[in-house]
């Protein structure tokens, strides 16, 4: 199983936020929903391994590389931009809220 890349729009700034997502066949039930938030001197592709080993115990998983990191780079690796660590935060809580709702 391999993952299936996107992106969505920053609440913060309006940056795209690259996102990872390994999920299960459509006719297999899910467990639940696994967000992945990578360290800060990484990315999220770094965590295939980790997100198909949740595959295999029965969960879809969703991961994004924070901004300034892997594909979210869009200026200078390793910076946040204005929105800072906060920024950063805001953006985890929207993935969530999102993966919530759908």
């Amino acid at each position: 199983m391999s993952y299936i890349s996107g992106s969505y729009a920053s609440d913060q700034d309006g940056i795209a936020i690259a996102t990872y997502s390994w999920l299960l066949p459509d006719d297999t039930m899910a467990r639940g929903v696994v967000q992945i938030a990578h360290g800060l001197a990484e990315h999220a592709g770094r965590y295939d391994r980790f997100a198909r080993a949740l595959n295999d115990a029965g969960f879809h998983v969703v991961a994004s590389d924070h901004r300034g990191h892997g594909q979210s780079i869009h200026t200078v690796g390793g910076d946040f931009g204005a929105p800072g660590f906060p920024g950063l935060q805001a953006d985890m809580v929207q993935l969530g809220e999102e993966l919530k709702s759908s």
